[in-house]
């Protein structure tokens, strides 16, 4: 199983022929005043795995104290090429401190990768 890439953004969708179209991709957040609340964050993510096989996925957000924020999780089934591309929507994420944030990606339980993004204060 391999992550080929995973984006937050502001907006996503698959377009008609099933590609995916990113609106906002951001690698940081610039908060007015802290906590700061993000109604909608955007997960895009794209994986090579095994040919028709049912896989469990969560993406879990953590502060930089460590702690687990928000978590989403995604059933999902690869195709006949082994191949599985999904967005998700994670709602209403308030950060209460400046510092990295860590997105982590978990199929069937196991850590897949993470990645990072900052928030700081204006």
């Amino acid at each position: 199983m391999k992550l080929n890439f995973a984006h937050f953004c502001d907006y996503a969708f698959i377009t008609e022929k099933g590609t995916p179209s990113l609106i906002g991709i951001f690698s940081g957040i610039r908060a007015e005043k802290l906590p700061s609340e993000k109604r909608d964050i955007f997960a895009i993510i794209d994986i090579s795995t095994e040919k028709e096989k049912k896989y469990k996925f969560s993406i879990v957000l953590s502060a930089p104290s460590g702690k687990k924020m928000n978590e989403r999780e995604i059933d999902a089934e690869s195709s006949n090429t082994g191949h599985i591309g999904f967005l998700g929507k994670i709602d209403n994420v308030i950060f209460q401190e400046e510092g990295k944030y860590e997105a982590s990606i978990f199929c069937n339980n196991k850590k897949l990768d993470s990645f990072s993004f900052l928030v700081v204060k204006k």
